[in-house]
Protein backbone atom coordinates (compact mmCIF):
# COMPACT_ATOMS: atom_id res chain seq x y z
CA UNK A 1 0.00 0.00 0.00
CA UNK A 2 1.46 3.64 -0.79
CA UNK A 3 1.79 6.40 1.30
CA UNK A 4 -0.27 9.57 0.25
CA UNK A 5 1.59 13.02 0.49
CA UNK A 6 -1.11 14.90 1.93
CA UNK A 7 1.14 17.99 1.13
CA UNK A 8 1.20 17.52 -2.74
CA UNK A 9 -2.70 16.40 -2.31
CA UNK A 10 -3.84 19.76 -0.95
CA UNK A 11 -1.36 21.57 -3.71
CA UNK A 12 -3.51 19.11 -6.12
CA UNK A 13 -6.59 20.28 -4.72
CA UNK A 14 -5.89 23.82 -4.96
CA UNK A 15 -4.75 23.97 -8.66
CA UNK A 16 -7.99 21.90 -9.10
CA UNK A 17 -10.21 24.81 -7.75
CA UNK A 18 -8.73 27.82 -8.97
CA UNK A 19 -8.71 25.51 -12.78
CA UNK A 20 -12.27 25.40 -12.17
CA UNK A 21 -12.71 29.22 -11.01
CA UNK A 22 -11.12 29.82 -14.43
CA UNK A 23 -12.86 27.50 -16.30
CA UNK A 24 -15.94 28.83 -14.85
CA UNK A 25 -15.52 32.81 -15.56
CA UNK A 26 -14.14 31.81 -18.90
CA UNK A 27 -17.63 30.91 -19.89
CA UNK A 28 -19.54 33.43 -18.46
CA UNK A 29 -20.06 36.62 -20.70
CA UNK A 30 -22.62 39.07 -18.34
CA UNK A 31 -24.56 41.21 -20.57
CA UNK A 32 -25.76 44.65 -20.44
CA UNK A 33 -29.40 44.28 -19.78
CA UNK A 34 -28.09 42.20 -16.47
CA UNK A 35 -28.40 44.77 -13.50
CA UNK A 36 -26.00 46.30 -11.68
CA UNK A 37 -26.89 44.24 -8.50
CA UNK A 38 -26.44 40.87 -9.99
CA UNK A 39 -23.05 42.21 -11.46
CA UNK A 40 -21.61 42.96 -7.78
CA UNK A 41 -23.20 39.79 -6.81
CA UNK A 42 -21.46 38.14 -9.10
CA UNK A 43 -18.10 39.90 -8.67
CA UNK A 44 -17.66 39.24 -4.73
CA UNK A 45 -18.82 35.80 -5.24
CA UNK A 46 -15.82 35.20 -7.72
CA UNK A 47 -13.44 36.97 -5.67
CA UNK A 48 -14.49 35.08 -2.17
CA UNK A 49 -13.76 31.84 -4.00
CA UNK A 50 -10.40 33.02 -5.18
CA UNK A 51 -9.61 33.58 -1.51
CA UNK A 52 -10.55 31.01 -0.52
CA UNK A 53 -8.46 29.06 -3.38
CA UNK A 54 -5.83 30.87 -2.43
CA UNK A 55 -6.62 29.90 1.52
CA UNK A 56 -5.83 26.14 0.41
CA UNK A 57 -2.85 27.36 -1.50
CA UNK A 58 -1.08 28.73 1.43
CA UNK A 59 -2.63 25.48 3.70
CA UNK A 60 -3.83 28.74 6.41
CA UNK A 61 -6.87 28.48 8.63
CA UNK A 62 -9.71 30.19 8.05
CA UNK A 63 -9.32 32.01 11.89
CA UNK A 64 -5.13 32.98 10.56
CA UNK A 65 -6.84 34.86 7.53
CA UNK A 66 -9.49 36.65 9.56
CA UNK A 67 -7.17 37.89 12.41
CA UNK A 68 -4.88 39.04 9.53
CA UNK A 69 -7.69 41.05 7.79
CA UNK A 70 -9.01 42.07 11.47
CA UNK A 71 -12.11 40.22 10.64
CA UNK A 72 -14.31 37.75 12.52
CA UNK A 73 -14.56 34.39 11.38
CA UNK A 74 -18.01 34.93 10.58
CA UNK A 75 -16.99 37.85 8.03
CA UNK A 76 -13.93 36.05 6.45
CA UNK A 77 -16.62 33.35 5.62
CA UNK A 78 -19.14 35.35 4.45
CA UNK A 79 -16.61 36.93 2.05
CA UNK A 80 -15.61 33.38 0.95
CA UNK A 81 -18.97 32.63 0.16
CA UNK A 82 -19.31 35.97 -1.50
CA UNK A 83 -22.05 37.64 1.23
CA UNK A 84 -19.69 40.02 2.43
CA UNK A 85 -17.79 43.14 0.45
CA UNK A 86 -14.01 43.08 1.38
CA UNK A 87 -12.22 46.19 -0.04
CA UNK A 88 -9.53 46.65 -3.42
CA UNK A 89 -7.31 47.25 -0.26
CA UNK A 90 -7.82 44.31 1.93
CA UNK A 91 -7.92 41.77 -0.90
CA UNK A 92 -4.83 42.90 -2.52
CA UNK A 93 -3.54 42.62 1.14
CA UNK A 94 -4.75 39.52 1.65
CA UNK A 95 -4.16 38.11 -2.20
CA UNK A 96 -0.49 38.77 -1.21
CA UNK A 97 -0.40 37.08 2.37
CA UNK A 98 -1.81 34.01 0.93
CA UNK A 99 1.08 33.80 -1.38
CA UNK A 100 -1.26 35.05 -4.83
CA UNK A 101 0.25 37.89 -5.87
CA UNK A 102 1.04 36.47 -9.37
CA UNK A 103 -2.44 35.09 -9.65
CA UNK A 104 -4.73 38.38 -8.95
CA UNK A 105 -4.11 39.44 -12.51
CA UNK A 106 -4.77 36.52 -13.99
CA UNK A 107 -7.50 36.36 -12.18
CA UNK A 108 -8.96 40.08 -12.65
CA UNK A 109 -8.66 39.62 -16.83
CA UNK A 110 -10.50 36.33 -16.29
CA UNK A 111 -13.20 38.22 -14.15
CA UNK A 112 -13.38 41.10 -16.52
CA UNK A 113 -13.43 39.29 -19.75
CA UNK A 114 -16.77 37.35 -18.32
CA UNK A 115 -18.17 40.95 -17.05
CA UNK A 116 -17.47 42.99 -20.66
CA UNK A 117 -17.96 45.68 -20.69
CA UNK A 118 -19.26 46.60 -17.07
CA UNK A 119 -15.27 46.16 -15.41
CA UNK A 120 -12.84 47.87 -17.77
CA UNK A 121 -13.98 51.51 -15.19
CA UNK A 122 -13.51 49.38 -11.99
CA UNK A 123 -9.60 47.77 -13.62
CA UNK A 124 -8.78 51.21 -14.58
CA UNK A 125 -9.76 51.94 -10.87
CA UNK A 126 -8.17 49.72 -9.29
CA UNK A 127 -4.94 49.90 -11.38
CA UNK A 128 -3.26 51.98 -8.38
CA UNK A 129 -3.93 50.02 -5.67
CA UNK A 130 -2.57 46.72 -8.07
CA UNK A 131 0.39 49.04 -8.22
CA UNK A 132 1.06 49.87 -4.17
CA UNK A 133 1.71 46.06 -4.00
CA UNK A 134 3.79 45.64 -7.03
CA UNK A 135 0.93 43.72 -9.09
CA UNK A 136 0.80 45.19 -12.96
CA UNK A 137 -1.55 43.93 -15.58
CA UNK A 138 -0.27 41.81 -18.30
CA UNK A 139 -1.45 44.35 -20.80
CA UNK A 140 0.14 47.35 -19.11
Amino acid sequence: MEAINLSEHRLTVFRARLRQLYRRLDSTTLSFEIGKETRSDFFRKAQGEFIHVLRLKKKLSDCKVASFLNVTLDKLLGIERGEEKICDGDFFRVCAYLGGANEVSVFIEKLECAMKPGLREVRNAARDTLKMYGIRFADD
